[in-house]
């Protein structure tokens, strides 16, 4: 038996489809329209119809910014950013609107938004002067984030008092994701690790050895808030 014929009916009448909407595709890319577009919708739609938790697709620069969190840097201003309900808004706060506001959770410690002085709840109502309303988180960070040397200008809201405008350059960020203290007495080492980037393991390794060497056969591993 062939391994075509194994094949159930519905793969091969779906193999004839994505077939016939590529043939589509090709016509409508020479009829000149954006053949990225076409090809990265498609294979987003090809993605979500497998229904499967662990598969997702990333278009070209959702995946560059996946690795740079791996990596541990990236270019930008270095502000944690996210969405933070009023009551009104309930549960489904997924865009900025007046009920769901973009807020800065925490600048990082030495990177341009700190140096700036924007400050943990400070609420972003505009990027570049555009207003923020109706974007994702996502969506703004990509908006914020940009090639070291750059400019970006953000207009933030702080309590009751007129808005703040901020001019920030962006830089190359780099994460500070362990963080170490020495507790009881200098005879229990403590790391907090935040992050799981590259770098994160060496710096783990490096406290681990510091503690040994300073005596200290005690520890704690702090891993509350990390992202998994």
């Amino acid at each position: 038996m062939t391994r075509l014929a194994r094949w159930s009916v519905p793969i091969l009448v779906g193999l004839a489809l994505l077939g016939l909407a590529f043939g589509l595709s090709e016509r409508a890319t020479a009829s000149g329209r954006d053949a990225a577009r076409v090809a990265t919708s498609g294979s987003a739609a090809l993605i979500e119809a497998l229904d499967d938790p662990y598969s997702a697709y990333y278009p070209p620069e959702e995946y560059k910014q996946s690795l740079e969190s791996l990596s541990g840097q990236f270019e930008g201003i270095g502000a944690e950013i996210g969405l933070r309900s009023d009551a009104s808004a309930g549960s489904d706060c997924t865009t900025v609107s007046g009920a769901c506001r973009l807020v800065v959770i925490t600048p990082i410690e030495g990177a341009p938004a700190a140096r700036s002085g924007l400050r943990a709840g400070d609420v972003i109502e505009r990027i570049d002067g555009v207003a923020t309303a109706g974007l994702s988180v996502d969506s703004a960070i990509a908006r914020i984030r940009g090639p070291k040397g750059t400019t970006v200008t953000l207009t933030v809201s702080r309590g009751a008092g007129a808005p703040v405008v901020l001019s920030i350059v962006r830089d190359v960020v780099v994460r500070r994701e362990v963080t170490t203290r020495v507790l009881g007495g200098g005879m229990v080492g403590y790391l907090k690790v935040t992050g799981f980037s590259d770098a994160a393991a060496d710096d783990v390794v490096a406290a681990l050895r510091a503690d040994l060497a300073a005596g200290r056969r005690r520890f704690i591993l702090d891993l509350r808030g990390n992202p998994g």
